[in-house]
């Protein structure tokens, strides 16, 4: 199931991106923010409740989808709140080289808090802060 879904919102997103056709373009982009969206939102309420397995499926699958860094942060979010702190700076390092450059994001994520004392955060954040 989880193949085909990663398929299926690929797809889509490779409509919005590729279609030579703009209305099938402008159709699979709304279709694909709307799944973005709805995907992050369901994560972030499993992550709320603690069930850091659901919210991993949906922030992995976004994170499969799509180059963007937030579910690559969402993720190490997760990992962090559930206490594998190695997995989550990798997460961190991942959103990094998709993208993400603003230290005070990770400074102020409370959810990373756990992190701040850890060699390889502070070098993540260092290396934001010199960019």
């Amino acid at each position: 199931l989880r193949l085909e879904t990663h398929q299926r919102i690929g797809g889509l997103r490779d409509q919005a991106t590729h279609s030579k056709n703009e209305k099938t373009r402008l159709i699979s982009s709304r279709a694909f923010d709307g799944i973005w969206a709805q995907a992050i939102e369901s994560g972030q309420r499993e992550l709320e409740q603690r069930h850091f397995e659901q919210a991993e499926a949906y922030f992995d699958l976004m994170r499969q989808v799509t180059d963007r860094p937030w579910p690559a942060l969402l993720l190490a979010e997760t990992h962090a709140t559930a206490g594998r702190k190695k997995q989550a700076i990798r997460d961190l390092q991942e959103a990094v080289k998709r993208g993400l450059k603003d230290a005070e994001v990770l400074q102020s994520d409370p959810r990373l808090q756990g992190l701040k004392d850890d060699p390889e955060f502070q070098k993540i954040v260092t290396n934001l802060k010199g960019k």
